[in-house]
This record gives structure tokens, C-alpha cells and sequence, in this order.
């Protein structure tokens, strides 16, 4: 039987990977990132975390947090270089349960888009 997830535990396993990626970008940032662009983006990462954790309300639910799921991954999922692979390699390192995929091309594959999530 599948243990049920619950909002606490999910935000807390999105926060460490979060954790990571600013350390990702923080160690191995991007070579065509200039330093405004780096805290821009370690700003956009620490705003995810406190977002997920402390969320509004209504906004308390795994559908929503899904939302803040695909926002923290896109850029690793879809880009390449140094920033990336240190990143899953500390997401191994640290056991958590994501793993890398180019989504992407699985929807190419399958001929059509499933919600609001993959068109985004």
C-alpha cells in the first residue's frame, strides 16, 4: 500500500532540493550568468522555499505545490552545463526521490499535451 503524502513532508523534501539548487548556483553558476543575473535567481529560489513552507491557505494542498515542484526543476530538467549536474549529483547524494527527465521530449513522443502543468 502506498503511503499517503502529506503537505508538510513534500514542502519540506521541495525546500532541501531548493537548498540545493541555491548552493548549485552559488558554486558552479552558470558561465553566461553575470552576478545580478545569480542573485536574481538565488532570490527567485529562496521566495519558492518561503512560499512552500508558509504558504497562503487556500494554497496549502500537493496540487498547488506541484505548481512549485515543476517552477524549481524547470531549469534543471531542461538545461545542461556544470549548475546542472552538480545539482542531481547532490540530489543523489542527499537520497531524495526526483529524478531527471526531459519532459519535453516525452510529450513530443506521446503527440499531445496533459494540462496545465505540461503547457506551461
Amino acid at each position: 500500500m502506498k503511503k499517503k503524502r502529506k503537505y508538510q513532508e513534500e514542502a519540506s523534501k521541495l525546500a532541501a532540493v531548493i537548498d540545493i539548487a541555491i548552493e548549485a548556483f552559488k558554486v558552479e553558476c552558470p558561465p553566461n550568468f553575470e552576478k545580478r543575473h545569480q542573485e536574481h535567481t538565488v532570490s527567485c529560489y529562496a521566495n519558492w522555499k518561503e512560499s512552500c513552507l508558509n504558504p497562503e491557505p487556500q494554497f496549502r494542498n500537493l496540487a498547488s505545490l506541484q505548481y512549485s515542484i515543476n517552477d524549481v526543476f524547470t531549469y534543471f530538467q531542461e538545461g545542461t552545463g556544470n549548475t546542472v549536474e552538480y545539482f542531481w549529483k547532490k540530489i543523489d547524494e542527499a537520497q531524495l526521490d526526483y529524478k531527471r527527465e526531459n519532459k519535453l521530449e516525452k510529450i513530443l513522443n506521446r503527440g499531445k499535451i496533459r494540462g496545465r502543468i505540461e503547457y506551461d
